[in-house]
């Protein structure tokens, strides 16, 4: 007599075939958990769960025994994309593996469910808000929400007056997608980096940025931090940067006053400490700036202008300039000369 069941399982004569690819649930920053098919109607005495880091050229780490179609992996790093197979193991031995699967962990603050649609995945985002925080260089950094490494150091360019490029590498571990890079600087390194000031640039795609408004012939302590959408990571190794003498600044203060009919007297500051060779004095008597006369004058605060012609409006500006060249030049200043005759008392 012939017996048949729909649920009969068939004997087991050769190893398990390979079960259906998994499928990827719940995705913590540390965690994946995976459920997969059975590979036909065979009994299965067990599963072999094997994934890697998807950059890693080396073996599959392993989990096995696994009595259940779905396991849950911890201890992953954040934000890194993993390599998964499954394998099933019958009374003759282990099957060949499944069809990899690929999926990365998210960020640090984070969590998203694949979800199965018509084939395709779409993720449903849950935000978790931590409050953005600059790890000091001593932190442990295994609780880190933001990155969890700082930038790589960067190559320290030729020194420059008043800016200073700085190029800087991502973060080896990112915990998540790179927001920007804050510049911390300093000219009091013993300070704590709260109280430096600091240079923000958006975005992962450009790591040169420039700092402005530095003080000449000043050594300034550089350090870059980078974060993501939930914080903010370790900042780098420090590097320190001599400012060299460039070109002067402007000259500020600039002032004058009528003290003959031929004569004007100039003052003027300079807060800059460029090495200053000479200053360059530029005037006419029009408005339009054409026929502008000149004349160069020695390291001073004040200068008298000389040789002029009565009762006229004079137009003048006045440049700062070093070996390097000529600063930029004051706002025009417009004084008219006295009167012929009249005494300057």
């Amino acid at each position: 007599m012939l017996l048949t069941m729909d649920n009969w399982f068939t004997p087991c004569s050769s190893s398990a075939g390979p079960p259906a690819p998994p499928e990827v649930g719940l995705v913590t920053a540390t965690t994946i958990s995976l459920t997969w098919a059975p590979p036909g109607r065979v009994a299965m005495n067990s599963y072999v769960l094997m994934y890697k880091e998807a950059s890693s050229t080396g073996s599959f780490e392993e989990v096995t025994e696994i009595s259940q179609q779905g396991y849950t992996v911890e201890n992953l790093e954040p934000y890194t994309e993993y390599i998964f197979q499954v394998a099933a193991v019958n009374a003759i031995g282990r099957g060949r593996p499944s069809t990899e699967t690929r999926e990365r962990t998210g960020e640090l603050g984070k969590w998203h469910r694949v979800e199965k649609k018509q084939g395709i995945q779409n993720q449903t985002l849950a935000n978790v808000t931590f409050p953005a925080r600059l790890c000091d260089e001593n932190e442990q950094k295994q609780d880190q929400k933001g990155p969890s490494h700082c930038p790589t150091r960067g190559q320290r360019p030729a020194d420059q007056r008043q800016h200073h490029l700085y190029p800087v590498g991502p973060p080896r571990k990112p915990n998540g997608v790179i927001q920007g890079y804050n510049v911390y600087y300093t000219t009091r390194p013993s300070q704590g980096l709260s109280a430096w000031f600091k240079h923000s640039v958006s975005g992962d795609s450009e790591r040169v940025t420039t700092i402005s408004d530095l003080t000449t012939m000043q050594i300034y302590t550089i350090s870059v931090s980078a974060y993501t959408s939930v914080g903010e990571g370790p900042a780098s190794d420090h590097i320190q940067v001599k400012t060299q003498q460039g070109v002067p600044g402007q000259p500020e203060n600039f002032a004058g006053q009528a003290i003959s009919a031929t004569e004007i007297q100039l003052t003027w500051t300079m807060r800059d400490n460029v090495q200053i060779t000479r200053y360059e004095l530029y005037y006419n008597t029009s408005s339009s700036g054409s026929e502008e006369q000149y004349r160069a004058i020695s390291p001073s605060n004040s200068f008298i202008l000389n040789n002029l012609s009565p009762n006229t409006l004079y137009h003048i500006r006045l440049a700062a300039s070093s070996t390097n060249g000529v600063g930029a030049s004051t706002s025009v200043i417009s004084i008219r000369t006295e009167q012929s005759g009249k005494s300057s008392d």
